[in-house]
């Protein structure tokens, strides 16, 4: 790796022990020597080089945001432990009402876009995508569904330069996906729709479409996955990733298990062509359902009917 990415690294662990002791012990215990997993480190860093000017943020903010992501996770975690299921379901929280604070999701990207490289299924779900998307065939334009920071479209349009649309609930995600698209000299069309994907019309048809960890915030994700498919062209295809016992403050939808995600999509008229899953914790799979632990799973699907 990179002698200068890998000092930022170190650096940005050394200010996150210093909230958190576990947490930066943890990120200098990870290994990215994968080629795959050296472009993502590289890539997230752009990205965050970005959000840091747009946003104003220190190197001490983006330790801070990352910090106050995983202890909100491991509250939540426990939550669901103890009630059997997201709080934001019991208690019926509006996650619009967060994606609408333009400081919240600001921490809230950042957070979320470190834990890309300092996740080890993060990393895992992500390597795979990349290593697949490799694979398929040419994408003459694709559709991006709450794309966040932008990463999966980023590293498709490292594959191949393709005209695009990214649909996002959030004003300030839209936002801050124009600026890094911009400062990433992503010249193809890419047009920007800050807007409910269930409310969004479009006469156009897509290649590819990518579903980063979007179902699990929807109360339907049936109606969600079901919407997608009429947008696929006829030999077109989905990523998607969402997670099964993933509790966070805005996770709307309690996948049990994988077996209830592959359910899902498959009563959603979409067919699975390949798929991976990869839990949070290294323990052996007999004790994943018992214990809830979170698990990352991610597929490649296409219209069953085709």
């Amino acid at each position: 790796m990179d002698k200068n990415l890998k000092k930022k690294i170190v650096n940005l662990s050394n200010l996150i022990g210093t909230k958190d002791q576990n947490l930066g012990k943890k990120i200098l215990k990870i290994q990215f020597n994968n080629k795959n997993i050296k472009e993502i480190v590289f890539l997230v860093f752009k990205i965050l080089n970005i959000l840091k000017k747009t946003y104003k943020f220190n190197d001490k903010d983006v330790a801070s945001s990352y910090v106050s992501f995983c202890r909100e996770t491991i509250t939540e975690q426990y939550y669901l432990k103890k009630n059997t299921t997201y709080r934001a379901i019991k208690e019926k929280i509006n996650n619009l009402d967060f994606y609408s604070s333009k400081n919240k999701m600001r921490k809230y990207l950042v957070g979320l876009l470190l834990t890309q490289i300092f996740w080890s299924h993060h990393t895992k779900i992500l390597t795979w995508y990349l290593k697949n998307l490799l694979k398929r065939n040419k994408i003459k334009n694709y559709l991006e569904i709450g794309a966040g920071h932008g990463l999966l479209s980023l590293l498709l349009q490292k594959k191949e330069k393709t005209d695009g649309m990214i649909v996002d609930v959030s004003h300030s995600a839209i936002n801050s996906l124009k600026k890094i698209f911009n400062k990433l000299k992503v010249n193809k069309r890419i047009l920007f729709k800050k807007k409910d994907f269930l409310k969004f019309k479009s006469d156009k048809k897509f290649d590819f479409i990518i579903m980063g960890e979007v179902i699990e915030h929807v109360k339907n994700p049936t109606k969600f996955l079901t919407k997608s498919k009429k947008l696929l062209n006829q030999k077109g295809s989905i990523f998607l990733t969402t997670c099964a016992n993933c509790a966070q403050h805005d996770h709307l939808f309690h996948f049990k298990d994988v077996n209830h995600i592959r359910k899902i999509i498959k009563n959603s008229g979409l067919r699975i062509l390949k798929d991976y899953f990869v839990p949070s914790e290294n323990i052996s799979k007999s004790r994943w359902k018992k214990e809830k632990i979170a698990i990352s799973y991610c597929a490649f699907v296409d219209n069953e009917k085709r």
